[in-house]
């Protein structure tokens, strides 16, 4: 117990002690902490005009190298674990000039593992398309960054291939063709940390490489806020992902949490899932985006809860194969539709309000039917409308005050109808597209059943002005035993 916490004063006073060392060069004799032998912890202080990569040849494992305020250009390696730390983003710089190198490279061989930290520096100007890293991280490599600024390199910012580990705080990457790339089985941790200014992707994961954002910033990328392929893994919790073509691109077996984050003002969608992909969005602000919210297609899974999907073009689309879950959410103020399916997918809703869309909800999928359960669909220009071919069973739920109908059943369309509340409607509570109803010249030959809902004519409080339902024959719905209206052949 002695030894183990004399150590840690060691190490301690070591660090503190380094920083009185600004007079000595990498040459002289490295500063440590009071113990003896392998309780020290080496301190070696470099200064402009040196050089830093005879000093980290120099230096012994553990080392800390101390770099003063300057500039240094220079492409460094690091095979072994030590510190290497500056005065601040702002003082201390190292700088690539060679285009078949980046600017720092770490490594570990075969099986081993070394710990590397990086603090108080800017590493920049890699330069090379396929080379110019700032930072390259391969292998066994537990990487430590604090306080960094990794900016302005030609190729990625950070580089993450095999099994490396990188923890990221305070930090940022600016400027880089790509922020960070992880492959393989790397890892990676942000903590409040930006990502940001980057010509394509703010982030890019492939093969089953992890992330783990908390409390950071991933903005204004060129593409792809954070690109997702293969088996890759992400946990984004407390962050924002603001201002790229796409938020986030999911693909193949891909998967995400997003938790009490906000996804804006992208210029496309928010969040694109499609393939394989799954993600889980909750409690998550997902608003202004420029085409949908969530766009899920394929066989894509994604569940979404006590979330604010609004003011996007289209809040919620649901394509192919698709399976979604929507619950306790607030979808409100997209421009086209609040949620919108296509296809054969498998979408329910539950417990959550769409207001203020072209359309609140638009059904078109075949083969399986959309759940609409304890839903408020209201101040729309029109409420819900079933599509040809399309099903879907509505129960307790409202739909009010929406500019046209409530519910519009399309030719082909079956709908299940139970224990609803449909009012104030600016035309219809329930319509069929037919004559005398909606002008067509088809009539409608699919299904409607169901009862116990509430439907107010025009002469009743909160009526909807045109009619009940239309036509006559849907009036089993405002009945206790209910009903149905079948003209499938």
């Amino acid at each position: 117990m002695w030894s183990r916490a004399r150590r840690s004063v060691v190490v301690l006073v070591a660090i503190l002690l380094s920083g009185l060392t600004a007079g000595c060069g990498e040459g002289e004799r490295p500063h440590t902490g009071p113990g003896t032998g392998e309780d020290e912890i080496p301190a070696i202080t470099v200064q402009p005009g040196e050089s830093v990569q005879e000093a980290i040849d120099k230096a012994p494992e553990g080392a800390v190298i101390w770099l003063t305020e300057g500039e240094w250009e220079e492409h460094l390696t690091i095979g072994k674990p030590l510190t290497l730390r500056g005065e601040g983003v702002d003082s201390t710089t190292i700088h690539g000039h060679d285009e078949a190198l980046p600017v720092v490279r770490v490594y570990a061989t075969g099986d081993r593992e070394i710990a590397v930290v990086f603090a108080g520096l800017t590493v920049a100007g890699g330069t090379g398309w396929s080379e110019g890293d700032g930072l390259r991280i391969e292998g066994g490599v537990r990487a430590s960054l604090q306080d960094m600024a990794v900016e302005g390199n030609d190729s990625y910012g950070i580089r993450l291939s095999g099994d490396a580990t990188v923890t990221v705080t305070d930090s940022v990457l600016r400027g880089n063709r790509d922020g960070l790339y992880l492959g393989g089985s790397a890892q990676a941790s942000l903590e409040r940390s930006t990502v940001e200014g980057s010509e394509r992707y703010g982030i890019m994961m492939l093969q089953s490489a992890r992330i783990s954002l908390q409390s950071s910033s991933i903005v204004d990328n060129g593409m792809v806020g954070i690109g997702m392929d293969h088996s890759a893994q992400a946990v984004i919790e407390d962050s924002s992902i603001t201002g790229h073509t796409r938020g986030i691109h999911m693909m193949r077996s891909s998967w995400v949490s997003i938790k009490s984050s906000a996804i804006q003002e992208n210029r496309e969608d928010g969040v694109y899932v499609l393939d394989l992909a799954q993600a889980t969005i909750n409690g998550s602000h997902i608003e202004s985006n420029g085409n949908d919210g969530v766009r899920v297609r394929d066989s894509a899974q994604v569940t979404i809860t006590d979330s604010i999907i609004g003011d996007n073009r289209g809040g919620i689309y649901i394509m192919g194969d698709a399976q979604v879950v929507v619950e306790g959410a607030t979808i409100e103020g997209n421009r086209s539709s609040g949620v919108a399916t296509s296809g054969s997918v498998q979408a329910t809703i539950r417990n959550s309000s769409i207001r203020r869309s072209m359309f609140g909800i638009s059904v078109a999928s075949e083969l399986h039917q959309v759940t609409i359960e304890g839903v408020t669909v209201e101040q729309n220009q029109l409420g819900i409308t079933i599509g040809e071919s399309s099903r879907a069973m509505i129960r307790d739920s409202l739909i009010a005050d929406n500019a046209e109908n409530g519910i519009l059943v399309v030719f082909q369309g079956e709908v299940i109808i139970e224990r609803t509340t449909i009012r104030g409607n600016g035309q219809f509570g329930v319509a069929l597209l037919e004559r005398p109803c909606v002008s067509r010249d088809r009539e409608f030959t699919g299904y409607a059943a169901g009862g116990r809902n509430v439907i107010p004519g025009p002469e009743e409080e909160h009526g909807n002005r045109q009619a009940a339902v239309c036509p006559d024959e849907l009036s089993f719905l405002m009945t206790y035993e209910g009903g149905e209206l079948n003209r499938r052949d």
